[in-house]
């Protein structure tokens, strides 16, 4: 696993490679102390690295939820703190932490098929949104989002199915209560 910085000229600052981790940093966000926290996982472990401006590792955390091999999201809370989001064996977590790491709350969202999240963002009601894209029997895929409120008890899930499978990358909130998703739809070469 990797990290590394680049100045405003596109010149590397420092690369630091962590060989103890046995998997990825899927995402990074600056924190509200201009340092920087890492998420992604080791084995089935979400981890959360936080360093400062020189790469030094802060501290590090671990927890223990089976986590798929995929993308973790993560995005700085407004009152301090992180959100975390991905992918579990059976479904999509959310984890929030404080400004040390430790977990405030774990929630977990069950799913028959298989999850691959994508993005989580806070929202202005200081709730949470995560997308994703869910893989059905059949293997077409189809958008999920789920909604929690600030203590990420699920408030609502969706799906949106296209004519062709549907892929979810990112997400963003346009104005109170109004989110916009990106993705890809198609198959085998067929793009709309």
């Amino acid at each position: 696993a990797t990290i590394s910085k680049v100045d405003g000229q596109g010149k590397l600052s420092w690369t630091k490679q962590f060989t103890t981790v046995d998997g990825a940093f899927t995402d990074i966000v600056m924190s509200a102390d201009s340092n920087y926290i890492a998420v992604g996982y080791d084995k089935n472990n979400l981890l959360a690295f936080k360093l400062n401006a020189d790469g030094a590792v802060l501290w590090k955390k671990s927890f223990n939820l089976n986590v798929t091999r995929k993308k973790i999201s993560i995005a700085a809370c407004i009152e301090g703190g992180f959100v975390m989001g991905g992918s579990y064996q059976g479904g999509a977590f959310v984890v929030r932490a404080n400004k040390d790491g430790k977990a405030q709350w774990t929630h977990k969202f069950e799913s028959k098929n298989e999850i691959q999240t994508s993005d989580i963002i806070e929202t202005t009601d200081k709730g949470f949104l995560l997308s994703g894209s869910e893989i059905l029997p059949n293997g077409r895929t189809q958008m999920i989002v789920v909604k929690t409120n600030p203590s990420g008890s699920h408030k609502w899930a969706k799906t949106y199915l296209h004519d062709e499978s549907i892929w979810n990358y990112g997400l963003t909130e346009d104005r109170v209560g109004i989110y916009v998703l990106s993705g890809h739809c198609g198959s085998l070469g067929k793009n709309q």
